[in-house]
């Protein structure tokens, strides 16, 4: 009996990692468990997903998930997370989740971007519309606290009636037998660890946009290489990211950056670059957050260890939008273990003069990276702007 129960376990854990489905389970600090249909596993790192699947994090763990179209969705200890339905292909793409209990932030992706009205999140007492956004929930005993941190959603009772347009930094409360509240200005403190037993979102950290500039909401940036700090042009956003939000993911052990120092290892990180754009005019432009939106991050690690950057993304609105291009530059990069930090400035570049770049690792395995980005940016048959962003970005 025992062996047949070893031999049906192994069965569906070969199944299991066959199928890509519909993501995977991207980064997993702690406990997790996996059920689908009768079966339940142990989750791990790298895990693929399906349509269908059961996650439940355990006390103090934490998970993220990557899925297909790049929507990421992370999820706070003892929270209970299903996909109910996910099709990335064809004409009628859509995505569907539910959130019994616990917290969360979602981070959406293709789908949210060409499909809105397709996109869906409901919880134990809301449900949530999103109109291509970064989104925190924490689910409670007396109702569901939502929260808006970039875009716009829509939050609307799961028994009818009336609902709330949530703008960046808002939030409502939804009671179990009652319409939403309305706005009000978002509490981080509601969304902490120390605030909810449901324990509180994890990295990617919320990016800083024109519109959450100066209300508090950061990305966990603690110590930076101290001599580019001092010429960096974006030192009241620095200031921003070091002292709010830090990444419940926690930093990278400064023992696991030393070995890939040591080893000479070169990794490569995928994401979005947020924040804005100024021209010669002094005109200032949103980057936008949509499918043309992309940042790569090289990193060679060793005793001289350097960086390339590059990205694409569309400024101005999404009605009338620029699309800057073709841009890129590499240097030298200071790496300390100690404080899981990093910065580097431009030795060369394609469109780009003055750059620099500057964040922190994150995750047991460097599994991430947040930060700051700045430049001069000249691309091909477009003015010159001043670039002020940030970054986030996982690693492939």
């Amino acid at each position: 009996m025992k062996f047949y129960r070893i031999g049906a376990c192994l069965l569906f854990f070969c199944a299991t990692w066959l199928n890509a489905g519909v993501g995977k389970i991207s980064l997993l600090q702690g406990e997790a468990t996996l059920t689908r249909g009768n079966d339940s596993l142990r989750a791990q790192n790298a895990m693929p997903l399906e349509e269908g699947d059961l996650i439940k994090t355990g006390a103090g763990s934490r998970l993220q998930l990557l899925f297909d179209d790049k929507t990421v969705v992370t999820l706070g200890e003892a929270t209970l997370f299903s996909v109910t339905e996910y099709l990335k292909e064809g004409s009628d793409p859509k995505a569907k989740f539910n959130v019994a209990q616990g917290a969360f932030k979602v981070i959406t992706g293709q789908i949210g971007k060409v499909a809105p009205q397709n996109f869906q999140i409901q919880t134990k007492t809301a449900t949530i519309g999103i109109r291509g956004t970064i989104i925190w929930g924490v689910i409670g005993e007396d109702g569901d606290q939502i929260g808006c941190l970039d875009g716009s959603i829509e939050v609307g009772s799961l028994g009818g009636g009336e609902s709330v347009l949530l703008r960046p930094n808002q939030m409502s409360f939804v009671p179990p037998m009652g319409p939403p509240t309305p706005p009000a200005p978002l509490n981080p403190s509601l969304f902490s660890p120390e605030a909810n037993s449901g324990g509180a979102p994890m990295t990617p950290a919320p990016p800083l946009t024109s519109e959450n500039q100066g209300e508090g909401m950061g990305l966990g940036i603690q110590e930076l290489a101290n001599q580019l700090i001092t010429q960096a042009n974006n030192q009241r956003q620095l200031q921003q990211i070091e002292e709010n939000l830090s990444p419940v993911m926690g930093l990278t052990p400064a023992s696991y950056i030393e070995n890939l120092i040591v080893q000479n290892i070169s990794l490569e990180y995928q994401g979005n670059i947020h924040g804005t754009v100024t021209d010669m005019s002094s005109n200032t432009y949103n980057i936008l957050q949509n499918e043309d939106n992309r940042f790569t991050l090289g990193i060679n690690f060793g005793s001289n260890s350097s960086f390339d950057v590059f990205m694409n993304f569309e400024i101005g609105t999404p009605m009338a939008p620029t699309y800057l291009s073709e841009l890129g530059f590499d240097g030298d990069l200071i790496v300390n273990p100690s404080t899981s930090s990093f910065a580097g400035e431009q030795n060369s570049g394609m469109g780009v003069s003055g750059g620099s770049i500057s964040g922190v690792f994150n995750g047991s395995g460097a599994n991430s990276v947040t930060g700051a980005i700045n430049g001069e940016l000249s691309p091909p048959s477009s003015p010159s702007y001043i670039l002020n962003g940030t970054f986030s970005a996982i690693k492939q």
